[in-house]
């Protein structure tokens, strides 16, 4: 009998350990997570309402902060030209704080007028104690000239 085994290779199959396990819990534990996910976005859509609609209110209903040539600063909403003062009764323009990266914030007043439509928008600017220009997108910083960013709606109180 043993010389039918001589001269034969015993042939063994060799396997990967089994796996399955393993992929089947990865899977398990990703979809719990996704569920999680999905559900805390559901609760956190229906807590609040839903997703919030922006109405755009017209220019006119918003309240600025002018400033006058003397320095008296007031809020009051958007309205076409300069308001008088109600302190002194000059010309008061609306006041935005600008901000250059290198100078710091930055003072420029503005004139509202109406567009083709009727619409209130900035027609002309003073930057600093520079003349009157054009409203445009970018203000440049009176000391270097590089663009500078909106910064805020000054209180009447800032300094």
């Amino acid at each position: 009998m043993m010389s039918s085994l001589r001269g034969t290779t015993p042939r063994i199959k060799i396997v990967a350990p089994d796996d399955g396990g393993r992929r089947a819990a990865t899977y398990s534990v990703c979809g719990a997570l996704l569920m999680a996910a999905l559900a805390f976005y559901a609760w956190n859509y229906w807590r609040d309402g839903g997703t919030p609609s922006f109405v755009a209110r017209p220019l006119e209903e918003v309240t600025l902060t002018w400033q006058c040539p003397n320095g008296h600063r007031f809020r009051a909403e958007a309205a076409a030209g300069p308001l008088p003062c109600p302190t002194c009764r000059a010309q008061a323009f609306v006041l935005q704080v600008y901000k250059c990266a290198e100078h710091g914030p930055v003072a420029v007043l503005g004139v509202f007028g109406r567009d083709s439509a009727g619409r209130l928008e900035i027609q002309r600017i003073k930057i600093a104690d520079q003349p009157w220009q054009p409203a445009g997108r970018r203000y440049p910083c009176p000391v270097c000239q590089e663009p500078m960013i909106w910064l805020r709606d000054p209180a009447p109180a800032d300094e």
